[in-house]
């Protein structure tokens, strides 16, 4: 049987239980042993744009049948926001996820007309805490999108995906986007200059942009501003190695190919965001000096 999956990602952390109780609901809910994948629960706190970023940079690893289900929720409770189940058919993939913008990449980077619906049918929320004390105001994970995440991939495996998603909700034509800065190139005077934004600062202090590595040659030096900062050399390695192998300084910033194919800044075993003070979102000016 070609089974579904289910991904989770949240900024929900470990330490808590909130993950093992909706990993507890999913298999309660379950037909059959489907497989539940951690993609991420150390989004930073109410980041929407960082859990952006993880989904958007996770999604095509996964196999048809994946239910993604995405929870970065500051605005949890709010009757003005919409819980949101979209179905994109090219992947056969489906995305539960509040409506706040965490989807930005799904609904950006879709080739097709995707499915989406605002899933208010209570019937399919956790229904012993419906019993109890109604549904939680700040734990939707639990009660609205853990549920029926297990209920979607029973969905794949009885091969009902459609009668399913038409008892799901009301269909939606308007969701929320949150504006990116994109990625743009020029030439001019046998230099390259690209302008973009730094999507994500890692775990290790990287600095990844948002410009593909596939502009800008390895191998050349490079001026770098973030910001309203003052403008940087450094060079443009082909891979860590390159770096160890090399005699630039350590403690030096240099670019190298980020594993989403872009430019990322870095250290060798330094932090490259702490250096240069800077943080995700801000606009980058790269440019390749003749």
């Amino acid at each position: 049987m070609d089974f579904p999956t289910i991904a989770l990602l949240t900024d929900f952390g470990e330490r808590d239980g909130f993950v093992g109780v909706m990993k507890g609901v999913i298999y309660s809910k379950l037909d059959a042993p489907v497989p539940v994948v951690d993609i991420s629960h150390g989004v930073a706190p109410q980041d929407i744009r960082h859990g952006m970023w993880i989904l958007e940079n996770a999604v095509s690893y996964f196999p048809p049948k994946t239910v993604f289900v995405s929870i970065v929720d500051p605005g949890v409770g709010s009757t003005e926001q919409a819980s949101l189940l979209c179905y994109c058919p090219v992947r056969n993939q489906v995305f539960i996820a509040p409506d706040n913008g965490l989807l930005t990449p799904i609904f950006e980077n879709s080739d097709t007309d995707l499915q989406i619906y605002d899933i208010r049918n209570a019937a399919f929320y956790q229904q012993d805490t419906l019993s109890l004390h109604g549904r939680s105001q700040t734990f939707h994970g639990r009660d609205v999108y853990a549920p029926i995440a297990a209920l979607t991939a029973n969905a794949f495996l009885s091969g009902s995906l459609p009668h399913f998603l038409s008892q799901l909700g009301s269909p939606v034509s308007q969701v929320i986007h949150i504006k990116r800065q994109p990625a743009t190139r020029t030439e001019a005077d046998n230099a390259i200059c690209c302008q973009g934004e730094i999507a994500a600062c890692d775990t290790f202090g990287n600095l990844i942009t948002n410009i593909p590595q596939a502009w800008i040659a390895k191998g050349s030096l490079l001026s770098v501003q973030i910001a309203e900062g003052p403008a940087f050399l450094c060079p443009y390695f082909p891979n860590y190695a390159a770096v160890v192998s090399s005699d630039y300084p350590a403690d030096q910033v240099v670019a190298v190919p980020s594993s989403g194919g872009t430019i990322e800044l870095s250290i060798y075993q330094g932090s490259a965001a702490g250096l240069l003070q800077a943080s995700a979102f801000a606009a980058v000016l790269i440019k390749t000096v003749p």
